[in-house]
């Protein structure tokens, strides 16, 4: 299974981070791949809990990626083509708060037909997002994920 977590990547909460990181953790047990368009915030909470990571960013963002992010990194040309990347590349979308790049990434999924998931009251885009195919999840457990991902085989 392979995901796309989107969120802020700056100008996070200390809780949202903890959130994330709870997020990242349930994907490592669940064995999801994640992927994402920043390594900063959100991205990085989620993808130092998981241990299968992909970053699709822009080709002049790659050197501000430090050595030591766990993640392979794939390369585009503009944002609009990371966010089809990151739409053809996984199966649904988790938004944790964020901003417009999140929503971006949330309608690229919406026009591909997958599922995005978001978490109610993280902020941002995650409470801004509704109507079919989105989905809202309250925390981020093991059980909620698990359900979200079963839609995924219907």
């Amino acid at each position: 299974m392979k995901a796309v977590v989107a969120g802020y990547g700056l100008n996070c909460s200390k809780d949202l981070l903890v959130f994330a990181e709870a997020f990242g953790s349930v994907c490592k047990e669940l064995r999801i791949e994640l992927f994402a368009g920043g390594y900063q915030g959100v991205f990085e909470a989620a993808m130092n809990a998981n241990t299968h990571n992909t970053l699709v960013l822009e080709k002049e963002r790659i050197a501000h990626v430090p050595a030591q992010f766990p993640a392979q990194i794939i390369s585009v040309s503009s944002t609009p083509e990371k966010h089809l990347e990151l739409a053809k590349r996984a199966d649904c979308a988790f938004v944790l708060g964020g901003g417009q790049g999140s929503v971006k990434v949330a309608n690229a999924f919406i026009q591909s037909n997958k599922p995005v998931f978001v978490f109610k009251n993280t902020g941002g885009a995650a409470d801004q997002l509704s109507g079919e195919p989105v989905y809202e999840l309250q925390e981020a457990t093991q059980e909620n994920i698990r359900q979200a991902l079963s839609i995924l085989k219907q």
